[in-house]
Protein backbone atom coordinates (compact mmCIF):
# COMPACT_ATOMS: atom_id res chain seq x y z
CA UNK A 1 0.00 0.00 0.00
CA UNK A 2 0.99 3.22 -0.77
CA UNK A 3 1.12 4.88 2.48
CA UNK A 4 1.79 8.69 1.30
CA UNK A 5 -1.33 8.40 -0.91
CA UNK A 6 -2.98 7.12 2.76
CA UNK A 7 -1.97 10.29 4.62
CA UNK A 8 -2.91 12.43 2.17
CA UNK A 9 -6.53 11.19 2.03
CA UNK A 10 -6.71 11.77 5.71
CA UNK A 11 -8.42 14.92 5.82
CA UNK A 12 -8.21 18.53 5.18
CA UNK A 13 -5.19 20.84 6.52
CA UNK A 14 -5.37 24.16 8.29
CA UNK A 15 -4.97 25.67 5.54
CA UNK A 16 -7.87 23.99 3.22
CA UNK A 17 -10.33 24.27 6.17
CA UNK A 18 -9.43 28.52 6.61
CA UNK A 19 -9.69 28.46 2.92
CA UNK A 20 -13.44 26.57 3.15
CA UNK A 21 -14.21 29.17 6.17
CA UNK A 22 -13.98 32.82 4.34
CA UNK A 23 -15.45 31.03 1.30
CA UNK A 24 -18.61 30.47 3.72
CA UNK A 25 -18.37 33.45 5.23
CA UNK A 26 -18.26 35.34 1.75
CA UNK A 27 -20.94 33.39 0.19
CA UNK A 28 -23.05 34.09 3.73
CA UNK A 29 -22.27 37.98 3.59
CA UNK A 30 -23.35 37.92 0.01
CA UNK A 31 -26.80 36.30 0.95
CA UNK A 32 -27.89 38.50 3.82
CA UNK A 33 -26.46 41.69 1.51
CA UNK A 34 -29.11 40.34 -1.22
CA UNK A 35 -31.53 40.22 1.45
CA UNK A 36 -30.90 43.54 2.21
CA UNK A 37 -30.89 45.13 -0.88
CA UNK A 38 -34.05 43.26 -1.75
CA UNK A 39 -35.97 44.91 1.73
CA UNK A 40 -34.45 48.42 0.31
CA UNK A 41 -35.88 47.86 -3.16
CA UNK A 42 -39.44 46.91 -1.88
CA UNK A 43 -39.26 49.83 0.72
CA UNK A 44 -38.43 52.43 -1.69
CA UNK A 45 -41.33 50.79 -4.08
CA UNK A 46 -44.03 51.25 -1.62
CA UNK A 47 -42.58 54.44 -0.76
CA UNK A 48 -42.62 56.03 -4.15
CA UNK A 49 -46.43 54.24 -4.46
CA UNK A 50 -47.42 56.64 -1.69
CA UNK A 51 -45.50 59.75 -3.17
CA UNK A 52 -47.68 58.64 -6.35
CA UNK A 53 -50.54 59.09 -4.61
CA UNK A 54 -49.56 61.95 -3.13
CA UNK A 55 -49.38 63.74 -6.72
CA UNK A 56 -52.37 62.52 -8.14
CA UNK A 57 -54.64 64.35 -5.09
CA UNK A 58 -52.45 67.28 -5.38
CA UNK A 59 -52.76 67.42 -8.98
CA UNK A 60 -56.67 66.66 -8.35
CA UNK A 61 -56.58 69.73 -6.38
CA UNK A 62 -54.68 72.19 -8.60
CA UNK A 63 -57.63 71.15 -11.58
CA UNK A 64 -60.43 70.87 -9.39
CA UNK A 65 -60.02 73.25 -6.44
CA UNK A 66 -60.64 70.63 -3.74
CA UNK A 67 -58.95 67.14 -2.52
CA UNK A 68 -60.21 64.42 -4.25
CA UNK A 69 -63.20 62.97 -1.78
CA UNK A 70 -63.83 66.45 -0.33
CA UNK A 71 -67.69 66.71 -1.47
CA UNK A 72 -68.82 69.42 0.37
CA UNK A 73 -65.51 71.61 0.09
CA UNK A 74 -64.51 71.59 3.68
CA UNK A 75 -61.34 71.40 3.43
CA UNK A 76 -61.04 67.57 4.49
CA UNK A 77 -61.68 64.44 2.42
CA UNK A 78 -64.89 62.89 3.59
CA UNK A 79 -64.07 59.45 3.93
CA UNK A 80 -63.28 58.28 7.63
CA UNK A 81 -60.25 56.23 8.08
CA UNK A 82 -61.58 55.75 11.90
CA UNK A 83 -63.14 52.28 10.99
CA UNK A 84 -63.05 48.82 11.66
CA UNK A 85 -60.46 47.50 9.21
CA UNK A 86 -57.36 47.54 11.33
CA UNK A 87 -56.81 44.00 12.31
CA UNK A 88 -53.77 42.31 10.40
CA UNK A 89 -56.33 39.02 9.11
CA UNK A 90 -58.95 41.45 7.97
CA UNK A 91 -57.05 41.97 4.49
CA UNK A 92 -60.11 40.54 2.34
CA UNK A 93 -62.46 43.22 4.24
CA UNK A 94 -60.31 45.80 3.11
CA UNK A 95 -60.18 44.85 -0.47
CA UNK A 96 -63.88 44.12 -0.13
CA UNK A 97 -63.96 47.73 0.24
CA UNK A 98 -63.00 48.66 -2.99
CA UNK A 99 -64.31 48.72 -6.08
CA UNK A 100 -62.97 46.10 -8.92
CA UNK A 101 -65.01 47.40 -12.08
CA UNK A 102 -63.69 49.48 -14.79
CA UNK A 103 -67.36 50.47 -15.13
CA UNK A 104 -67.56 54.66 -16.25
CA UNK A 105 -67.55 56.97 -12.90
CA UNK A 106 -70.62 58.99 -12.62
CA UNK A 107 -71.51 61.88 -10.07
CA UNK A 108 -73.95 61.03 -7.58
CA UNK A 109 -75.04 62.30 -4.23
CA UNK A 110 -77.58 60.42 -1.43
CA UNK A 111 -75.83 57.96 0.96
CA UNK A 112 -72.83 57.55 -1.32
CA UNK A 113 -73.15 53.76 -1.66
CA UNK A 114 -72.17 53.33 -5.99
CA UNK A 115 -68.87 52.47 -5.44
CA UNK A 116 -68.13 54.02 -9.06
CA UNK A 117 -69.40 57.76 -7.91
CA UNK A 118 -67.15 60.91 -7.60
CA UNK A 119 -68.42 63.63 -5.76
CA UNK A 120 -71.52 65.24 -7.26
CA UNK A 121 -69.89 68.13 -9.22
CA UNK A 122 -69.61 71.15 -6.58
CA UNK A 123 -70.59 74.19 -7.72
CA UNK A 124 -71.19 74.12 -11.70
CA UNK A 125 -72.76 70.95 -12.13
CA UNK A 126 -76.87 70.75 -12.72
CA UNK A 127 -76.98 68.41 -9.17
CA UNK A 128 -74.75 71.08 -7.27
CA UNK A 129 -77.41 71.59 -4.49
CA UNK A 130 -76.65 67.79 -3.60
CA UNK A 131 -74.60 67.53 -0.02
CA UNK A 132 -72.69 64.43 -0.03
CA UNK A 133 -69.85 63.97 2.75
CA UNK A 134 -69.28 60.25 1.33
CA UNK A 135 -67.91 59.03 5.25
CA UNK A 136 -69.29 55.80 4.03
CA UNK A 137 -67.41 54.90 0.88
CA UNK A 138 -63.47 54.07 0.15
CA UNK A 139 -63.95 54.45 -3.60
CA UNK A 140 -64.80 57.97 -3.63
CA UNK A 141 -61.41 59.68 -3.63
CA UNK A 142 -59.96 57.39 -6.26
CA UNK A 143 -63.73 57.69 -8.85
CA UNK A 144 -62.70 61.81 -8.25
CA UNK A 145 -58.70 61.12 -9.16
CA UNK A 146 -60.06 59.12 -12.66
CA UNK A 147 -63.19 61.56 -13.34
CA UNK A 148 -60.93 64.20 -14.18
CA UNK A 149 -58.57 62.06 -15.45
CA UNK A 150 -55.16 61.92 -13.26
CA UNK A 151 -56.04 57.91 -12.97
CA UNK A 152 -56.79 55.72 -15.65
CA UNK A 153 -60.75 54.67 -15.36
CA UNK A 154 -59.49 51.40 -16.92
CA UNK A 155 -57.39 50.76 -13.49
CA UNK A 156 -59.58 49.09 -11.02
CA UNK A 157 -59.87 50.91 -7.83
CA UNK A 158 -58.61 47.93 -5.74
CA UNK A 159 -55.56 47.63 -8.18
CA UNK A 160 -54.45 51.31 -8.15
CA UNK A 161 -54.72 50.98 -4.30
CA UNK A 162 -53.04 47.79 -3.52
CA UNK A 163 -49.44 48.23 -2.92
CA UNK A 164 -46.30 46.00 -2.95
CA UNK A 165 -46.13 44.46 0.37
CA UNK A 166 -50.18 43.17 -0.98
CA UNK A 167 -52.21 45.40 1.82
CA UNK A 168 -53.66 48.36 0.44
CA UNK A 169 -53.70 52.31 1.18
CA UNK A 170 -56.79 54.30 2.08
CA UNK A 171 -57.21 58.01 1.02
CA UNK A 172 -59.19 59.87 3.78
CA UNK A 173 -59.47 62.24 6.65
CA UNK A 174 -58.98 60.84 10.45
CA UNK A 175 -58.74 62.17 14.05
CA UNK A 176 -57.03 62.79 16.30
CA UNK A 177 -57.90 60.96 19.41
CA UNK A 178 -55.90 63.12 21.87
CA UNK A 179 -57.44 66.51 20.85
CA UNK A 180 -60.18 67.05 22.88
CA UNK A 181 -61.97 69.30 19.64
CA UNK A 182 -61.83 65.89 17.35
CA UNK A 183 -59.70 67.72 14.58
CA UNK A 184 -59.40 65.93 11.71
CA UNK A 185 -56.73 65.69 8.81
CA UNK A 186 -56.49 64.80 5.60
CA UNK A 187 -54.04 61.46 5.45
CA UNK A 188 -53.37 58.08 4.00
CA UNK A 189 -53.36 54.88 5.96
CA UNK A 190 -51.44 51.96 4.88
CA UNK A 191 -52.77 48.81 6.58
CA UNK A 192 -49.85 46.26 7.57
CA UNK A 193 -46.71 47.05 6.68
CA UNK A 194 -43.88 45.00 7.95
CA UNK A 195 -42.68 46.82 10.98
CA UNK A 196 -38.93 46.54 8.99
CA UNK A 197 -40.49 48.61 6.05
CA UNK A 198 -42.10 50.66 8.62
CA UNK A 199 -39.16 51.75 10.11
CA UNK A 200 -37.24 52.50 6.79
CA UNK A 201 -40.54 54.29 5.11
CA UNK A 202 -40.04 56.63 8.68
CA UNK A 203 -36.44 57.00 8.58
CA UNK A 204 -37.06 58.16 4.79
CA UNK A 205 -39.82 60.53 5.13
CA UNK A 206 -39.25 61.47 8.58
CA UNK A 207 -35.60 61.83 8.42
CA UNK A 208 -36.09 59.38 11.59
CA UNK A 209 -36.89 56.13 13.16
CA UNK A 210 -38.53 56.92 16.50
CA UNK A 211 -40.18 58.90 18.39
CA UNK A 212 -43.16 56.88 15.62
CA UNK A 213 -45.23 59.55 16.77
CA UNK A 214 -44.21 62.74 14.85
CA UNK A 215 -43.33 63.62 11.69
CA UNK A 216 -45.95 62.84 8.62
CA UNK A 217 -45.30 59.23 8.77
CA UNK A 218 -46.46 57.50 12.04
CA UNK A 219 -47.45 54.55 13.52
CA UNK A 220 -51.17 54.31 14.00
CA UNK A 221 -52.30 52.10 17.19
CA UNK A 222 -54.47 49.27 16.17
CA UNK A 223 -57.31 49.51 18.75
CA UNK A 224 -57.29 53.42 19.00
CA UNK A 225 -56.05 55.16 16.22
CA UNK A 226 -53.14 56.55 18.69
CA UNK A 227 -50.03 57.97 17.58
CA UNK A 228 -47.26 55.55 19.64
CA UNK A 229 -43.77 56.82 20.34
CA UNK A 230 -42.40 53.22 18.84
CA UNK A 231 -42.48 50.45 16.57
CA UNK A 232 -43.78 48.23 18.85
CA UNK A 233 -45.91 49.49 21.48
CA UNK A 234 -49.38 48.31 20.27
CA UNK A 235 -49.32 45.56 22.57
CA UNK A 236 -46.77 43.52 21.31
CA UNK A 237 -42.98 43.33 21.23
CA UNK A 238 -41.48 43.90 18.02
CA UNK A 239 -40.85 40.51 17.23
CA UNK A 240 -44.26 39.44 17.56
CA UNK A 241 -46.01 42.98 15.71
CA UNK A 242 -44.21 41.72 12.71
CA UNK A 243 -46.76 43.77 10.65
CA UNK A 244 -48.31 47.82 11.72
CA UNK A 245 -50.47 50.20 10.59
CA UNK A 246 -48.86 53.70 9.81
CA UNK A 247 -50.61 56.85 8.37
CA UNK A 248 -48.87 59.47 6.17
CA UNK A 249 -50.29 62.83 6.63
CA UNK A 250 -49.79 65.10 3.33
CA UNK A 251 -51.88 68.19 4.45
CA UNK A 252 -51.38 69.43 7.86
CA UNK A 253 -49.38 67.29 10.57
CA UNK A 254 -51.10 67.04 14.03
CA UNK A 255 -49.26 68.26 16.77
CA UNK A 256 -45.89 66.64 18.38
CA UNK A 257 -47.09 64.66 21.14
CA UNK A 258 -50.51 63.71 20.70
Amino acid sequence: MNTNMKSRQGGFTLVELAVVLVIIGLLLGAVLKGQEMIQNAQAKRVENDIKQVEVWIQEHKNRTGRLPGDCNQDGLIGYELDNDMWGEQQVTARANAMSYTTDAIIRAGGAGGNSQAACPGIPDDADSTITWTATDNANTPWNDLKYVGVVRVADANRTVARLTHEDFVFIGSIEDPNDAEGTRYNAMMIYNLPTWMARQLATSINGFDEPADRGRFRHIDRATNGHLATWSEDGRTEEAAQYVNAVYFFDRIPPYGN
